[in-house]
């Protein structure tokens, strides 16, 4: 199932909640990654989505990287870089990577309607 996009004001609202994440870990596997290194708002499509990542390995700037991308489709990703070659980057969108960590997502940021509701508030 896709999952729901995020309007830019939801992904940067988002974005702020989980900033915190910057610094920990994103292990995989067998795979040794660097700690997050950022939380970003990215384009929602796989395609556009991994241009973003290239264009951020490129500025190291979430901004610059994201000024391509045309609205109004928006995800959260948290991305890290290889620990055996730092040029390497890898990514993840924030519902994966809070499910396969079994950290708690808030509410509000697993259902996207709802979140509309939220930010209301």
């Amino acid at each position: 199932m896709e999952e729901q996009s995020f309007s830019f004001e939801q992904a940067r609202s988002i974005c702020s909640m989980y900033r915190h994440l910057v610094g920990t870990s994103f292990q995989t596997g067998s795979t040794q990654w660097l700690p997050i290194e950022c939380v970003a708002i990215s384009p929602h499509d796989d395609i556009n989505k991994w241009l973003f990542v290239s264009f951020y390995q490129d500025t190291k700037d979430q901004v610059k990287a994201l000024s391509f991308y045309k609205p109004p489709y928006y995800d959260v990703i948290v991305i890290a870089r290889s620990a055996r070659n730092v040029s390497e980057l890898t990514f993840e969108d924030l519902r994966s990577f809070l499910v396969r960590t079994m950290m708690p997502a808030d509410r509000a940021f697993t259902n996207a309607s709802y979140f509309n509701t939220y930010l209301a508030l």
